[in-house]
């Protein structure tokens, strides 16, 4: 299968690009700018933008599926979220569409589901909608704390929690997390 995947530059992306490759599949990987880590030798590398509705049509032509992993968090920009997560997920949709794809794999957050939302995880609730309505066969997965090597908020925090004489517990205590490997 020839996968298309979002956020291939990113902490997950990468991991993913090297499972799909090594389960035989061919790979776009779109980026936003260069990559060093991607080998062209081995993928088709897109630098594209989730923002460019006709890019993005050329980039998925001929994808069987779409791994749609690129993001915006971290930010508390309602508008940056809302362009990145609900805009730039539609203008993917609808090129998955005009290229046929088979499946479109949605990567949200439990965050959408709190009750107690920030803007990635209002904008991430509605961009599951509008994949659900699609049309598409899709999967959406909600990871809450991902991790594994040496980047990423968990290994961050650990090397951060390595200097301090004590580990101090967050919030009450009773934070819910369900972390889950990279891999």
């Amino acid at each position: 299968m020839k996968i298309f995947v979002t956020g291939a530059s990113g902490f997950i992306g990468r991991r993913l690009i090297d499972h799909l490759l090594g389960a035989g599949h061919a790979v776009v990987a779109a980026v936003r700018r260069p990559c060093p880590e991607l080998d062209p030798a081995r993928l088709t590398v897109a630098q594209v933008s989730l923002d460019d509705a006709q890019e993005l049509q050329r980039a998925v032509a001929g994808a069987d599926g779409v791994v749609h992993l690129a993001v915006a968090t971290g930010t508390t920009s309602e508008r940056e979220a809302y362009a990145v997560n609900v805009v730039g997920t539609e203008h993917l949709l609808e090129a998955a569409k005009r290229a046929g794809v088979r499946r479109f794999v949605f990567a949200s957050t439990i965050s959408a589901t709190r009750e107690r939302m920030g803007p990635y995880g209002r904008t991430k609730r509605v961009a599951e909608e509008r994949v659900s309505a699609s049309g598409i066969p899709y999967c959406t997965l909600r990871p809450s704390l991902v991790y594994g090597g040496r980047e990423g908020l968990v290994a961050n925090l650990t090397a951060y929690l390595r200097g301090l004489p004590v580990i101090p517990v967050m919030g009450d205590g009773r934070i819910e997390l369900d972390p889950i490997h990279v891999d």
